[in-house]
Protein backbone atom coordinates (compact mmCIF):
# COMPACT_ATOMS: atom_id res chain seq x y z
CA UNK A 1 0.00 0.00 0.00
CA UNK A 2 1.58 3.21 -1.09
CA UNK A 3 1.72 5.94 1.54
CA UNK A 4 0.99 9.90 0.10
CA UNK A 5 1.40 12.98 2.41
CA UNK A 6 -0.62 16.30 1.33
CA UNK A 7 0.18 19.31 3.27
CA UNK A 8 -3.46 21.06 1.92
CA UNK A 9 -4.26 24.77 2.55
CA UNK A 10 -6.72 27.42 0.31
CA UNK A 11 -9.43 26.60 -2.82
CA UNK A 12 -7.15 24.60 -4.73
CA UNK A 13 -6.45 22.25 -1.96
CA UNK A 14 -9.58 21.77 -1.09
CA UNK A 15 -10.79 20.97 -4.89
CA UNK A 16 -7.95 18.90 -5.28
CA UNK A 17 -8.87 16.84 -2.10
CA UNK A 18 -12.16 16.22 -3.27
CA UNK A 19 -11.31 15.26 -6.68
CA UNK A 20 -9.34 12.87 -4.56
CA UNK A 21 -12.03 11.96 -2.68
CA UNK A 22 -14.31 11.03 -5.53
CA UNK A 23 -11.73 9.13 -7.48
CA UNK A 24 -9.31 7.75 -4.32
CA UNK A 25 -8.27 4.47 -4.76
CA UNK A 26 -8.41 1.57 -1.83
CA UNK A 27 -4.65 0.30 -1.97
CA UNK A 28 -3.08 3.87 -1.61
CA UNK A 29 -3.07 5.73 2.50
CA UNK A 30 -3.41 9.48 2.37
CA UNK A 31 -2.34 11.26 5.29
CA UNK A 32 -3.98 14.89 5.46
CA UNK A 33 -1.82 18.09 6.82
CA UNK A 34 -4.33 20.75 7.16
CA UNK A 35 -5.28 23.79 9.39
CA UNK A 36 -8.04 24.69 7.17
CA UNK A 37 -11.49 23.96 8.47
CA UNK A 38 -13.38 23.43 5.22
CA UNK A 39 -11.08 20.10 4.11
CA UNK A 40 -10.71 19.40 7.50
CA UNK A 41 -14.66 19.08 7.47
CA UNK A 42 -14.73 16.50 4.62
CA UNK A 43 -15.93 13.65 4.97
CA UNK A 44 -13.11 10.85 4.72
CA UNK A 45 -12.75 7.00 4.68
CA UNK A 46 -10.30 5.26 6.47
CA UNK A 47 -8.04 4.96 3.70
CA UNK A 48 -7.35 8.71 5.11
CA UNK A 49 -5.34 10.25 8.44
CA UNK A 50 -5.72 13.89 9.08
CA UNK A 51 -3.43 15.76 11.28
CA UNK A 52 -4.37 19.33 12.01
CA UNK A 53 -1.49 21.20 13.06
CA UNK A 54 0.47 24.33 11.26
CA UNK A 55 3.22 22.88 8.87
CA UNK A 56 5.41 25.38 9.37
CA UNK A 57 6.04 23.00 12.97
CA UNK A 58 9.14 21.38 11.85
CA UNK A 59 8.80 18.69 15.17
CA UNK A 60 5.60 17.75 13.92
CA UNK A 61 6.10 17.81 10.30
CA UNK A 62 9.30 15.81 10.37
CA UNK A 63 7.54 12.83 12.21
CA UNK A 64 5.57 12.04 9.41
CA UNK A 65 8.34 11.94 6.96
CA UNK A 66 8.97 8.02 7.01
CA UNK A 67 10.31 5.97 4.76
CA UNK A 68 7.37 4.41 3.68
CA UNK A 69 5.87 7.61 1.71
CA UNK A 70 5.73 6.88 -1.77
CA UNK A 71 4.69 10.76 -2.78
CA UNK A 72 4.26 14.44 -1.08
CA UNK A 73 1.94 17.29 -2.26
CA UNK A 74 2.07 21.00 -1.21
CA UNK A 75 -0.77 22.82 -1.76
CA UNK A 76 -0.99 26.02 -0.45
CA UNK A 77 -2.36 29.86 -1.13
CA UNK A 78 1.44 31.68 0.14
CA UNK A 79 4.36 30.94 -1.31
CA UNK A 80 6.39 31.48 1.06
CA UNK A 81 4.88 29.05 3.63
CA UNK A 82 4.70 26.35 1.04
CA UNK A 83 8.57 26.97 -0.14
CA UNK A 84 9.25 26.82 3.88
CA UNK A 85 7.97 23.44 4.25
CA UNK A 86 9.19 21.90 1.11
CA UNK A 87 12.47 22.83 2.87
CA UNK A 88 11.48 21.31 6.17
CA UNK A 89 10.78 18.10 4.09
CA UNK A 90 13.65 18.23 2.36
CA UNK A 91 15.63 18.09 5.74
CA UNK A 92 14.98 14.77 6.93
CA UNK A 93 13.61 13.22 3.30
CA UNK A 94 15.90 13.92 0.46
CA UNK A 95 14.74 11.95 -2.32
CA UNK A 96 10.40 11.80 -1.90
CA UNK A 97 9.03 12.95 -4.84
CA UNK A 98 7.45 16.55 -3.94
CA UNK A 99 4.63 18.05 -5.59
CA UNK A 100 3.52 21.64 -5.85
CA UNK A 101 0.65 24.26 -6.50
CA UNK A 102 2.08 27.59 -7.78
CA UNK A 103 1.23 30.63 -9.54
CA UNK A 104 4.02 30.21 -12.27
CA UNK A 105 7.60 29.19 -11.24
CA UNK A 106 8.91 32.37 -11.34
CA UNK A 107 7.44 32.42 -7.31
CA UNK A 108 9.34 29.12 -6.47
CA UNK A 109 12.50 29.45 -4.66
CA UNK A 110 15.55 28.91 -6.55
CA UNK A 111 17.11 26.27 -4.50
CA UNK A 112 13.91 24.23 -4.75
CA UNK A 113 13.45 24.69 -8.49
CA UNK A 114 17.29 22.76 -8.95
CA UNK A 115 15.74 19.36 -6.62
CA UNK A 116 15.69 17.22 -9.19
CA UNK A 117 12.45 15.02 -7.28
CA UNK A 118 10.45 18.39 -7.03
CA UNK A 119 7.57 19.14 -9.58
CA UNK A 120 5.71 22.21 -9.91
CA UNK A 121 1.84 22.33 -11.34
CA UNK A 122 1.83 25.97 -12.97
CA UNK A 123 -1.85 26.89 -12.44
CA UNK A 124 -1.34 30.48 -14.86
CA UNK A 125 -0.25 27.60 -17.18
CA UNK A 126 -3.07 25.14 -17.11
CA UNK A 127 -5.63 28.06 -17.78
CA UNK A 128 -3.79 29.10 -20.81
CA UNK A 129 -3.63 25.98 -22.15
CA UNK A 130 -7.05 25.39 -21.45
CA UNK A 131 -8.29 28.47 -22.91
CA UNK A 132 -6.08 27.91 -26.34
CA UNK A 133 -8.29 25.20 -27.14
CA UNK A 134 -11.14 26.83 -27.12
CA UNK A 135 -9.70 28.99 -29.80
CA UNK A 136 -11.41 28.23 -33.33
CA UNK A 137 -8.94 26.71 -36.18
CA UNK A 138 -6.53 25.41 -34.25
CA UNK A 139 -5.20 21.89 -33.26
CA UNK A 140 -6.31 20.10 -30.30
CA UNK A 141 -3.47 18.35 -29.23
CA UNK A 142 -4.45 15.76 -26.47
CA UNK A 143 -1.75 17.19 -23.58
CA UNK A 144 -4.65 15.66 -21.01
CA UNK A 145 -6.87 13.40 -21.72
CA UNK A 146 -9.48 14.38 -23.91
CA UNK A 147 -11.93 16.45 -22.23
CA UNK A 148 -9.62 16.25 -19.15
CA UNK A 149 -12.90 14.25 -17.32
CA UNK A 150 -11.73 11.16 -17.37
CA UNK A 151 -12.79 9.74 -20.07
CA UNK A 152 -9.88 8.47 -21.20
CA UNK A 153 -7.24 6.41 -19.53
CA UNK A 154 -4.51 4.45 -19.70
CA UNK A 155 -3.86 1.80 -17.10
CA UNK A 156 -1.09 -0.25 -16.35
CA UNK A 157 -1.76 -4.44 -15.88
CA UNK A 158 0.41 -5.98 -13.25
CA UNK A 159 1.36 -9.50 -13.00
CA UNK A 160 -0.90 -10.52 -10.75
CA UNK A 161 -4.20 -8.45 -12.36
CA UNK A 162 -6.96 -9.85 -13.28
CA UNK A 163 -7.12 -8.70 -16.41
CA UNK A 164 -3.82 -10.43 -17.41
CA UNK A 165 -3.62 -13.34 -19.83
CA UNK A 166 -7.12 -12.55 -21.47
CA UNK A 167 -8.51 -11.93 -24.40
CA UNK A 168 -10.23 -8.25 -25.10
CA UNK A 169 -13.10 -10.50 -26.51
CA UNK A 170 -13.72 -12.09 -23.46
CA UNK A 171 -14.03 -8.78 -21.27
CA UNK A 172 -17.63 -7.27 -20.65
CA UNK A 173 -17.09 -4.09 -21.59
CA UNK A 174 -20.50 -2.03 -20.88
CA UNK A 175 -20.09 1.72 -21.19
CA UNK A 176 -15.98 1.40 -21.38
CA UNK A 177 -13.89 -0.30 -24.62
CA UNK A 178 -10.32 -0.76 -24.95
CA UNK A 179 -9.24 0.99 -28.00
CA UNK A 180 -5.15 -0.06 -27.86
CA UNK A 181 -2.73 -1.50 -26.13
CA UNK A 182 1.09 -0.08 -25.30
CA UNK A 183 3.35 -3.21 -25.47
CA UNK A 184 7.51 -2.44 -25.61
CA UNK A 185 7.23 0.87 -26.77
CA UNK A 186 4.26 -0.06 -29.20
CA UNK A 187 0.63 0.43 -29.62
CA UNK A 188 -1.48 -1.98 -30.91
CA UNK A 189 -4.72 -1.56 -32.15
CA UNK A 190 -7.21 -3.64 -30.03
CA UNK A 191 -8.75 -6.71 -31.70
CA UNK A 192 -10.53 -9.05 -29.89
CA UNK A 193 -8.70 -12.08 -30.11
CA UNK A 194 -5.76 -9.79 -28.74
CA UNK A 195 -4.01 -11.79 -25.05
CA UNK A 196 -3.88 -8.88 -22.65
CA UNK A 197 0.05 -9.77 -21.24
CA UNK A 198 1.42 -8.34 -18.02
CA UNK A 199 2.89 -4.94 -18.56
CA UNK A 200 0.83 -4.25 -20.95
CA UNK A 201 -0.96 -0.56 -20.87
CA UNK A 202 -4.09 -0.69 -21.88
CA UNK A 203 -5.83 2.37 -23.66
CA UNK A 204 -9.45 2.96 -22.86
CA UNK A 205 -11.96 5.32 -23.20
CA UNK A 206 -15.69 5.75 -21.64
CA UNK A 207 -17.90 7.15 -18.99
CA UNK A 208 -15.29 8.14 -16.38
CA UNK A 209 -17.15 6.91 -13.12
CA UNK A 210 -17.46 3.60 -15.07
CA UNK A 211 -13.24 4.22 -15.73
CA UNK A 212 -12.64 4.62 -12.54
CA UNK A 213 -14.22 1.64 -11.30
CA UNK A 214 -12.37 -0.22 -13.87
CA UNK A 215 -9.47 0.63 -12.89
CA UNK A 216 -10.24 -0.17 -8.90
CA UNK A 217 -10.65 -3.89 -10.73
CA UNK A 218 -8.20 -4.04 -12.66
CA UNK A 219 -5.25 -2.62 -10.05
CA UNK A 220 -7.15 -4.92 -6.94
CA UNK A 221 -5.69 -7.63 -5.54
CA UNK A 222 -5.64 -11.02 -6.87
CA UNK A 223 -8.80 -13.71 -6.08
CA UNK A 224 -11.41 -12.05 -8.22
CA UNK A 225 -13.25 -14.47 -10.27
CA UNK A 226 -15.81 -13.65 -11.61
CA UNK A 227 -14.16 -10.44 -12.69
CA UNK A 228 -12.96 -9.27 -15.63
CA UNK A 229 -16.48 -10.66 -16.95
CA UNK A 230 -19.27 -9.27 -14.32
CA UNK A 231 -19.80 -8.86 -10.88
CA UNK A 232 -22.78 -11.17 -10.30
CA UNK A 233 -23.92 -14.32 -10.68
CA UNK A 234 -27.41 -15.22 -12.46
CA UNK A 235 -29.13 -18.39 -12.16
CA UNK A 236 -31.90 -19.41 -14.93
CA UNK A 237 -34.60 -22.67 -13.74
CA UNK A 238 -36.95 -23.43 -16.00
CA UNK A 239 -39.79 -25.61 -14.12
CA UNK A 240 -40.73 -27.17 -17.11
CA UNK A 241 -37.83 -29.20 -17.72
CA UNK A 242 -36.50 -29.65 -13.88
CA UNK A 243 -37.57 -31.97 -10.88
CA UNK A 244 -37.76 -30.82 -7.49
CA UNK A 245 -34.51 -32.61 -6.78
CA UNK A 246 -32.50 -30.76 -10.04
CA UNK A 247 -33.81 -27.58 -8.17
CA UNK A 248 -32.65 -28.15 -5.47
CA UNK A 249 -29.31 -28.95 -6.32
CA UNK A 250 -28.71 -26.06 -8.35
CA UNK A 251 -30.20 -23.20 -5.86
CA UNK A 252 -27.68 -25.00 -3.15
CA UNK A 253 -24.59 -24.75 -5.78
CA UNK A 254 -25.18 -21.67 -6.57
CA UNK A 255 -25.56 -20.56 -2.54
CA UNK A 256 -22.78 -22.18 -1.71
CA UNK A 257 -20.34 -20.40 -4.56
CA UNK A 258 -22.08 -17.24 -3.70
CA UNK A 259 -20.60 -17.26 -0.24
CA UNK A 260 -17.08 -18.69 -1.45
CA UNK A 261 -16.37 -16.14 -4.28
CA UNK A 262 -16.30 -12.66 -4.97
CA UNK A 263 -19.12 -12.01 -6.48
CA UNK A 264 -21.84 -9.06 -5.21
CA UNK A 265 -25.49 -10.24 -6.08
CA UNK A 266 -26.93 -14.15 -6.32
CA UNK A 267 -29.56 -13.25 -8.84
CA UNK A 268 -32.32 -16.38 -9.09
CA UNK A 269 -34.36 -16.66 -12.02
CA UNK A 270 -37.54 -18.92 -12.08
CA UNK A 271 -38.86 -19.26 -15.61
CA UNK A 272 -42.48 -20.88 -15.75
CA UNK A 273 -43.39 -21.39 -11.99
CA UNK A 274 -45.76 -24.74 -12.18
CA UNK A 275 -45.01 -26.02 -8.47
CA UNK A 276 -46.59 -23.01 -5.58
CA UNK A 277 -45.25 -24.94 -3.25
CA UNK A 278 -41.45 -25.07 -3.93
CA UNK A 279 -41.93 -21.57 -5.51
CA UNK A 280 -42.68 -20.17 -1.55
CA UNK A 281 -39.61 -22.49 -0.34
CA UNK A 282 -37.41 -20.63 -2.50
CA UNK A 283 -38.77 -16.82 -1.80
CA UNK A 284 -37.60 -17.65 1.46
CA UNK A 285 -33.72 -17.25 0.61
CA UNK A 286 -34.56 -14.01 -0.81
CA UNK A 287 -32.23 -10.72 0.64
CA UNK A 288 -30.32 -7.73 0.07
CA UNK A 289 -27.86 -9.88 -1.83
CA UNK A 290 -30.03 -12.88 -3.31
CA UNK A 291 -32.68 -11.66 -5.76
CA UNK A 292 -35.59 -14.21 -6.98
CA UNK A 293 -36.76 -13.20 -10.04
CA UNK A 294 -39.87 -14.91 -10.70
CA UNK A 295 -41.02 -14.35 -14.60
CA UNK A 296 -44.68 -15.20 -15.55
CA UNK A 297 -44.70 -14.33 -19.00
CA UNK A 298 -43.56 -17.99 -20.33
CA UNK A 299 -40.53 -17.03 -21.63
CA UNK A 300 -37.88 -19.05 -22.73
CA UNK A 301 -34.86 -19.97 -21.38
CA UNK A 302 -32.93 -18.58 -24.46
CA UNK A 303 -35.20 -15.68 -24.10
CA UNK A 304 -34.79 -14.47 -20.58
CA UNK A 305 -30.90 -15.02 -20.84
CA UNK A 306 -30.59 -12.87 -23.62
CA UNK A 307 -32.64 -10.20 -22.17
CA UNK A 308 -30.32 -10.21 -19.62
CA UNK A 309 -27.18 -10.50 -21.53
CA UNK A 310 -27.03 -6.38 -20.96
CA UNK A 311 -26.30 -6.16 -17.75
CA UNK A 312 -22.96 -7.09 -15.55
CA UNK A 313 -23.25 -11.08 -15.22
CA UNK A 314 -20.25 -12.43 -14.13
CA UNK A 315 -21.37 -16.07 -14.02
CA UNK A 316 -24.45 -17.47 -15.51
CA UNK A 317 -25.19 -21.18 -13.77
CA UNK A 318 -27.57 -23.77 -15.72
CA UNK A 319 -28.41 -27.64 -15.23
CA UNK A 320 -27.55 -29.75 -18.27
CA UNK A 321 -31.17 -29.34 -19.40
CA UNK A 322 -30.58 -25.93 -20.57
CA UNK A 323 -27.83 -27.07 -23.10
CA UNK A 324 -29.68 -29.30 -25.01
CA UNK A 325 -31.23 -26.54 -26.77
CA UNK A 326 -29.28 -25.55 -30.11
CA UNK A 327 -30.90 -22.17 -29.29
CA UNK A 328 -29.76 -22.06 -25.67
CA UNK A 329 -26.51 -22.68 -26.83
CA UNK A 330 -26.38 -20.32 -29.24
CA UNK A 331 -27.51 -17.45 -26.85
CA UNK A 332 -25.14 -18.35 -23.87
CA UNK A 333 -22.29 -18.28 -26.49
CA UNK A 334 -23.40 -14.79 -27.44
CA UNK A 335 -23.44 -13.50 -23.95
CA UNK A 336 -19.56 -13.90 -23.55
CA UNK A 337 -20.35 -14.98 -19.89
CA UNK A 338 -18.38 -17.82 -17.73
CA UNK A 339 -21.34 -20.86 -18.08
CA UNK A 340 -21.32 -22.89 -14.95
CA UNK A 341 -23.21 -26.14 -15.94
CA UNK A 342 -23.93 -27.95 -12.15
CA UNK A 343 -22.89 -31.76 -12.23
CA UNK A 344 -25.58 -34.41 -11.75
CA UNK A 345 -23.39 -36.45 -9.14
CA UNK A 346 -21.15 -33.99 -7.96
CA UNK A 347 -22.48 -31.12 -5.49
CA UNK A 348 -19.56 -27.99 -5.60
CA UNK A 349 -19.42 -28.25 -1.81
CA UNK A 350 -17.67 -31.34 -1.99
CA UNK A 351 -15.61 -30.53 -5.15
CA UNK A 352 -11.59 -30.69 -4.40
CA UNK A 353 -9.74 -30.44 -7.48
CA UNK A 354 -9.89 -28.17 -10.75
CA UNK A 355 -9.31 -29.84 -14.27
CA UNK A 356 -8.37 -28.80 -18.04
CA UNK A 357 -7.80 -31.59 -20.61
CA UNK A 358 -5.65 -30.18 -23.37
CA UNK A 359 -7.05 -30.24 -26.69
CA UNK A 360 -5.65 -29.71 -29.76
CA UNK A 361 -6.12 -25.98 -29.62
CA UNK A 362 -3.38 -25.00 -27.02
CA UNK A 363 -3.93 -21.16 -27.13
CA UNK A 364 -7.41 -21.71 -26.00
CA UNK A 365 -6.36 -23.14 -22.90
CA UNK A 366 -3.81 -20.93 -22.19
CA UNK A 367 -6.29 -17.95 -22.59
CA UNK A 368 -8.22 -19.22 -19.94
CA UNK A 369 -5.46 -20.31 -17.75
CA UNK A 370 -5.93 -16.98 -15.53
CA UNK A 371 -9.44 -17.58 -14.80
CA UNK A 372 -8.76 -21.56 -13.84
CA UNK A 373 -6.21 -20.44 -11.50
CA UNK A 374 -8.04 -17.37 -10.07
CA UNK A 375 -11.37 -19.43 -9.25
CA UNK A 376 -9.41 -22.29 -7.82
CA UNK A 377 -7.29 -20.35 -5.72
CA UNK A 378 -10.82 -18.90 -4.18
CA UNK A 379 -12.16 -22.14 -3.49
CA UNK A 380 -8.51 -23.71 -2.22
CA UNK A 381 -8.93 -26.29 -5.00
CA UNK A 382 -5.60 -27.93 -6.91
CA UNK A 383 -5.67 -27.57 -10.33
CA UNK A 384 -4.98 -30.54 -12.71
CA UNK A 385 -3.73 -29.78 -16.52
CA UNK A 386 -4.73 -33.21 -18.44
CA UNK A 387 -2.66 -34.14 -21.37
CA UNK A 388 -3.42 -37.33 -23.72
CA UNK A 389 -0.68 -37.48 -26.62
CA UNK A 390 -0.65 -40.85 -28.58
CA UNK A 391 3.10 -40.14 -29.97
CA UNK A 392 4.47 -39.03 -26.12
CA UNK A 393 4.82 -35.28 -28.01
CA UNK A 394 3.59 -33.06 -25.00
CA UNK A 395 2.87 -28.95 -24.99
CA UNK A 396 5.76 -28.44 -22.54
CA UNK A 397 5.28 -24.66 -23.13
CA UNK A 398 1.73 -24.78 -21.89
CA UNK A 399 2.42 -26.73 -18.68
CA UNK A 400 5.09 -24.41 -18.20
CA UNK A 401 2.35 -21.24 -18.71
CA UNK A 402 0.09 -22.90 -16.39
CA UNK A 403 2.84 -23.13 -13.56
CA UNK A 404 3.64 -19.49 -13.65
CA UNK A 405 0.51 -17.96 -13.52
CA UNK A 406 -0.02 -20.53 -10.35
CA UNK A 407 3.06 -19.06 -8.99
CA UNK A 408 0.77 -15.88 -8.92
CA UNK A 409 -1.36 -17.20 -6.85
CA UNK A 410 0.71 -19.76 -5.03
CA UNK A 411 -0.83 -22.48 -6.30
CA UNK A 412 0.43 -25.95 -7.46
CA UNK A 413 -0.29 -26.96 -10.83
CA UNK A 414 -0.48 -30.79 -10.95
CA UNK A 415 0.82 -31.85 -14.46
CA UNK A 416 -0.02 -35.22 -15.95
CA UNK A 417 0.71 -36.57 -19.16
CA UNK A 418 -0.29 -40.13 -20.83
CA UNK A 419 -0.32 -41.86 -24.29
CA UNK A 420 -2.31 -44.64 -23.12
CA UNK A 421 -5.24 -43.31 -20.82
CA UNK A 422 -7.78 -41.10 -23.07
CA UNK A 423 -9.13 -38.87 -21.02
CA UNK A 424 -12.77 -39.20 -22.47
CA UNK A 425 -12.53 -42.94 -21.14
CA UNK A 426 -10.72 -41.42 -17.81
CA UNK A 427 -13.52 -39.21 -16.80
CA UNK A 428 -16.02 -41.59 -17.19
CA UNK A 429 -13.78 -44.10 -15.06
CA UNK A 430 -12.63 -41.63 -12.51
CA UNK A 431 -14.56 -40.99 -9.55
CA UNK A 432 -12.28 -37.44 -7.89
CA UNK A 433 -14.87 -34.89 -7.29
CA UNK A 434 -13.54 -32.42 -9.63
CA UNK A 435 -14.74 -29.04 -11.64
CA UNK A 436 -14.10 -29.47 -15.40
CA UNK A 437 -12.87 -25.93 -17.37
CA UNK A 438 -13.41 -25.94 -20.70
CA UNK A 439 -13.43 -23.41 -23.49
CA UNK A 440 -16.46 -22.19 -24.83
CA UNK A 441 -16.06 -22.83 -28.22
CA UNK A 442 -17.74 -22.29 -31.54
CA UNK A 443 -18.00 -26.51 -32.12
CA UNK A 444 -19.91 -26.30 -29.18
CA UNK A 445 -23.10 -24.78 -31.66
CA UNK A 446 -23.52 -27.27 -33.59
CA UNK A 447 -26.03 -30.21 -32.78
CA UNK A 448 -24.92 -32.43 -30.21
CA UNK A 449 -24.85 -35.31 -32.54
CA UNK A 450 -21.93 -34.25 -33.82
CA UNK A 451 -20.43 -33.58 -30.82
CA UNK A 452 -19.99 -37.16 -30.93
CA UNK A 453 -17.95 -37.14 -34.19
CA UNK A 454 -15.92 -34.23 -32.89
CA UNK A 455 -12.24 -35.15 -32.15
CA UNK A 456 -11.88 -32.29 -29.39
CA UNK A 457 -12.05 -33.72 -26.22
CA UNK A 458 -13.78 -30.42 -24.75
CA UNK A 459 -16.73 -31.06 -26.93
CA UNK A 460 -16.75 -34.79 -25.94
CA UNK A 461 -16.49 -34.19 -21.99
CA UNK A 462 -19.72 -32.07 -22.56
CA UNK A 463 -21.61 -35.16 -23.07
CA UNK A 464 -19.91 -36.33 -19.25
CA UNK A 465 -22.89 -34.60 -17.22
CA UNK A 466 -21.17 -36.37 -14.00
CA UNK A 467 -19.15 -33.42 -12.43
CA UNK A 468 -19.74 -29.56 -12.40
CA UNK A 469 -17.99 -27.83 -16.02
CA UNK A 470 -17.65 -24.19 -16.48
CA UNK A 471 -17.30 -22.98 -20.07
CA UNK A 472 -14.99 -20.30 -20.31
CA UNK A 473 -15.33 -17.52 -23.27
CA UNK A 474 -11.94 -17.14 -25.10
Amino acid sequence: MKQVLIVAEGKIARIFIEALLEKYFSNNYYIIVSNDKDIVELRYPTSFKIYTFDPLAEFRLSSLLTHNLHDIFVIMPDSRQRDEVCSIIRKFAKDIPITISCESKAEVKESLLHDPNLNTISTSFITARVLINQVPNIPLIARGFGLNKGEIMQINISFGSAYSYISIGSIQQKGWKIVGIYRKNTFLVAKVSMIIQPNDSILVVGEPRILNNIYKKINSNKGNFPAPFGIDIYVYIDFRYSNDREINNIINDALWLHKKIKNEKLVINILNPNNIEKLNEIKKIARKDIIINIDYSRKTASQKIEEDSSQKIGLIIIDSNMLISSKNRRILYKTNTPILKIGKATRLKDIKSTLVLCSSNALHIQNISYAIVDFASQLDLSVKLYEFEIDGEYNTNLATYYQNIGRIFNKKIIIEQTNTKNPIFWLHQNDDKLIQFIPLEIDLLKPRIFWLLNKNTDCLSLNIDKNPQILMPL
